[in-house]
């Protein structure tokens, strides 16, 4: 009960102070409240997980934050009691957490369990406060309490690490370090001011006791810096304790809660009053303190280097940066419009008309009643330290005294510009010239004036509604500066290096070069915005102010439009993205915006140069949820998804930008969202991958996405095995079908090859009897001519063909060397009815073996025969018939060539002699051919070519036969 009792009291205190606004420099914090959805404004502690949520103990449950909403774990997800005090995660990501009760907590994908010795915690506490926690890689649990340190290791066995004595003449406060990675934690409480203590200081080596006097009353808090050195504070008082000696080092006007270092080695002190920055030098001092009024019981730097401030009164704040100070808006601080400068401070004009000088420290406010609606333009003329302002009429502040211009003009100004002929501004339609006590106008313009400048040549050039103009002393008018500026509406000009630039509305800003050539910076080159309505150059950069933000251009190579922009927005702590405008004083960059002024030093670095990270926190098919896990397969009927992910990134507000891409294969789906979800419909059978990255405010990815696979099966008639199955059954039925027609071809060339044999046989018998009549008319002739001996011979000639065809009657293919054999034997017989006989070749190739070749039998015979007949009976001289035999690459070629009268003049004679004639020899032979080869698969061929001579005169016939 003492630590509510104690902290209800401090609230108690709060609420009865009046609340008061501070008019010096204040970051910009986000205040999170009950309406924002936290359950309770009571927060002790934050931290940040290894998975970039944030984590808060409150006294209504343990609340996690993902940049979006806060979400809070109670008794209804495994709590007993809802008053968490400290968190801790351990090296295996679990939450822990300390409970009002004193009992510990783990929060571990997604659940809330009791830490299962719980029961001797509590015989430990007895009615005690636990105010530190620590869990080792070996799952020790250190935890310290208002009576003492206690180690609880991972089977359960207490050890007493520290216990304060009971009797002792002065009080014990303690501090702890003994424990490699374990911050120091210090001991003691209810310690009055001017008691003298003694304080316990326990490192691994040793201990030991050091005695001083307490300046101050509270608890006891310590802190060892980066640089080693040890820091204890006890209510106000700041101490150092070195070499067993303690000394006073700082004094801070509010009572210590707690004490942080940061990355950055700055120190925090967050107190009953407030969050005081200190410095960390040898005397550490207060440099600012911020959100006075409020309990501060916590502050954390997160990964992106924004900080977050737990208060017991008044929730949880985030400072985005604390490199942008600003001067808010308030009841005296009204809206900032426009600036000027003199060498040590900034101007401000505001709406309501109001009038401020200002520096890094503090803001004054002019006297005057400023009756018109707001001060348009400032100057600060540093030759007679005149300050002029224009609204709807002129005056000027010198010596903090107000005198107003004779002036007959009662429109706003735009501005003031001064060159070597005086100063000038300009009013609607109308440029003025500003004397020491009027105005006097020069020359009127067909457009509204925006804007006044003097350029380094002492021209004045004005920013219209349709571009800029420059003028001339010589005619005293406006004229054009160049046509690309044409119908662009200009809001401010300044220069660059000699170079003119213009802020305009929709092209950017526009930089017309020395040599009257146009470059243009856009959205495209990354500026935050198109409209930009003021400009400030120094230290070779170009500043601009827009309703979006702040850019800062620096131009690496102007020729070749290289710029590097960097945006400043709310994300980098600015407090309003609605800029009127901006100034650059020495170092410092001053910013009017609609919430108040803000300014930065101008080398600020304000990238967040953390990797977002991202997880996926939804599944949902068929408008289900599922369980997340890293692989899924589905059936082909279920392909629409619906994939939620998140990435905790707090400076960009819930405005994170994602990237997607879900892979198939070679198909994929990308696309770019600001969404939380993305839905994929009608998806085809395949194995998924989905990736997704997320961008924070400056612009830089995740540098490993996060991943998710699915897998959607085909159909089972689309299936691999099923497909298998068919091929198998194709392949099947394929070779079914073609054995079958195998079979049915063999069967069919096998009546074909009978039929064909037959065929050949019939022709053959045709053959014989031709052969014979033949043969039966020589010896007739021989009979007649009563030749006997010539008859005897021709018959014993023809005994040996008969012989030779009885021998082959029953095959239908003999060897070449058989038959050319029955050939000589034929022509032997044929010579004998020749007076002096013809002359009889047979020529074969000495590389051909004719006992390996075989033909169709009685192949030659018939064009021998006919040669002998038609060719060579009819001529007066000597016969002559030629066979030669050659190899024609795989095939061989038999020629039969004879010196007869030719196939046209034996014709001519048959006509003549016979009367109509019909051979059947040439005819049988190719007949018996082309069965041969339809029988036996072969490619002979034969044909008769008949022999010219250059008169196309008969020189006799050649017959050639192909044997394939």
């Amino acid at each position: 009960m003492f630590l509510r009792i104690y902290i209800s009291f401090a609230l108690l205190i709060l609420c009865c102070s009046a609340y008061s606004t501070e008019l010096s420099p204040q970051p910009c914090f986000r205040h999170y409240t009950t309406n924002d959805g936290l359950p309770t404004s009571q927060i002790y502690e934050a931290i940040q997980d290894k998975d970039g949520y944030m984590w808060f103990a409150t006294d209504r449950g343990v609340v996690r934050y993902n940049g979006y909403e806060f979400k809070t774990f109670g008794t209804k997800d495994g709590l007993l009691d809802n008053v968490v005090f400290r968190l801790f995660q351990d090296n295996k990501k679990r939450i822990w957490m300390i409970t009002y009760s004193g009992r510990l907590f783990i929060y571990s994908y997604g659940k809330i369990e009791p830490y299962r010795y719980n029961n001797k915690i509590k015989d430990l506490i007895k009615g005690g406060f636990q105010i530190s926690l620590f869990v080792d890689s070996t799952e020790n649990v250190f935890i310290g309490s208002t009576f003492g340190l206690y180690l609880i290791n991972s089977v359960g066995v207490v050890t007493e690490r520290f216990k304060f004595p009971l009797i002792r003449n002065n009080p014990i406060i303690a501090i702890d370090e003994r424990v490699n990675l374990r911050p120091a934690d210090g001991f003691g409480s209810g310690i009055k001011k001017g008691q003298v203590l003694d304080l316990l200081h326990l490192n691994e080596k040793r201990f030991y006791f050091t005695r001083f006097k307490s300046n101050s009353i509270g608890r006891v808090v310590t802190l060892r810096l980066k640089n080693d050195r040890l820091i204890v504070a006890i209510g106000t008082s700041i101490y150092e304790l070195k070499n067993r000696t303690i000394r006073q080092i700082a004094e801070v006007p509010y009572g210590i809660v707690q004490l942080v270092e940061d990355p950055d080695q700055k120190i925090w002190a967050c107190t009953l009053n407030g969050l005081h920055l200190l410095s960390n030098s040898k005397e550490i001092t207060l440099v600012k303190s911020y959100l006075k009024d409020v309990y501060i019981s916590n502050i954390t730097k997160d990964k992106e280097g924004g900080y977050w401030i737990t208060t017991i009164n008044d929730g949880i704040y985030y400072l985005v940066n604390n490199s942008i100070q600003n001067y808010y808006s308030d009841s005296k601080l009204l809206i900032p419009q426009v600036f000027t400068q003199d060498k040590t401070h900034i101007y401000s004009g505001y709406f309501p008309p109001a009038l401020s000088k200002i520096n890094t420290k503090e803001i004054n406010f002019f006297e005057g009643n400023f009756k018109n609606p707001f001060i348009t333009s400032l100057y600060y003329d540093t030759s007679n330290s005149y300050l002029y302002l224009g609204n709807n009429n002129f005056g000027y502040y010198q010596n903090d005294i107000f005198y107003k211009l004779n002036s007959r003009i009662n429109v706003a100004n735009i501005g003031f510009a001064k060159n070597k002929n005086g100063l000038y501004s300009g009013c609607y339609k109308t440029l003025i010239r500003i004397t020491a006590d009027s105005t006097q106008e020069i020359v009127k313009i067909d457009t509204k004036l925006n804007c006044i400048f003097a350029n380094s040549n002492d021209k004045l050039l004005v920013g219209c509604l349709d571009g800029a103009y420059i003028f001339e002393d010589k005619d005293s008018k406006f004229h054009p500066i160049c046509d690309q500026l044409k119908d662009i509406r200009v809001d401010d000009i300044d220069s660059y290096n000699g170079n003119m630039c213009f802020a305009t509305v929709g092209k950017g800003i526009v930089i017309m070069l020395k040599d009257s050539s146009i470059k243009y910076i856009d959205e495209s080159h990354g500026l935050c915005s198109n409209t930009i309505r003021k400009i400030t150059v120094g230290n070779n950069k170009i500043w601009c102010a827009s309703y979006n933000g702040i850019s800062e251009i620096e131009i690496l190579d102007l020729s070749k439009s290289i710029y590097r922009i960097r945006n400043i927005q709310i994300n980098e702590g600015l407090i309003d993205n609605e800029i009127n405008d901006i100034a650059l004083l020495n170092d410092t960059v001053w910013v009017a915006s609609k919430k108040g002024i803000s300014f930065f030093h101008v080398g600020s670095d304000f990238t967040n140069y953390s990797y977002p990270i991202v997880h996926f926190t939804s599944f949902q098919v068929g408008n289900k949820d599922t369980t997340i896990q890293g692989d899924y397969i589905f059936p082909y009927s279920i392909n629409t998804f619906s994939i939620g992910f998140e990435s905790p990134l707090f400076k960009s507000e819930g405005r994170q930008f994602y990237q997607y891409v879900l892979t198939n294969d070679d198909d994929s789906i990308q696309g770019n969202t600001t969404n939380r979800k993305v839905d994929f419909l009608s998806l085809d059978p395949g194995i998924y991958s989905l990736s997704v990255r997320a961008k924070n405010n400056s612009g830089i990815w995740s540098d490993q996405p996060a991943k998710l696979n699915f897998e959607i099966l085909s159909p089972w008639w689309k299936t691999k095995w099923f497909r298998l199955v068919i091929f198998i059954l194709l392949i099947f039925a394929s070779y079914t079908l073609y054995k079958q027609r195998i079979l049915s071809l063999k069967e069919k060339f096998d009546i074909e090859k009978k039929q064909a044999s037959l065929q050949l046989t019939a022709m053959r018998a045709q053959m014989n009897p031709h052969f014979i009549f033949n043969v039966m008319s020589s010896i007739r002739n021989y009979m007649q001519e009563n030749d006997l001996a010539s008859a005897e011979k021709y018959l014993t000639s023809f005994a040996k063909l008969v012989r030779y065809t009885l021998d082959n009657s029953s095959i239908q293919e003999v060897s070449l060397e058989e038959e050319l054999q029955a050939l000589k034997s034929y022509a032997t017989l044929e010579m004998q009815r020749f007076e002096h006989g013809f002359d009889f070749e047979i020529n074969p190739d000495a590389e051909i073996d004719t006992e390996e070749i075989m033909v169709p039998s009685l192949l030659l015979q018939p064009f021998v025969e006919n040669a002998i007949k038609h060719g060579i009976d009819k001529i007066s001289g000597k016969g002559k018939i030629i066979i030669s035999i050659y190899k024609k690459g795989e095939s061989f070629l038999i020629t039969i060539e004879d010196n007869g009268i030719g196939r046209t003049d034996s014709a001519s004679w048959n006509t003549e002699n016979r009367g109509k004639h019909t051979s059947f020899g040439s005819r049988l032979t190719f007949e018996r051919i082309e069965a041969f080869n339809k029988a036996y698969n072969k490619q002979i061929s034969a044909k008769i070519i008949d022999l010219m001579d250059d008169n196309k005169k008969s020189l006799g016939t050649r017959v050639e036969i192909v044997l394939s």
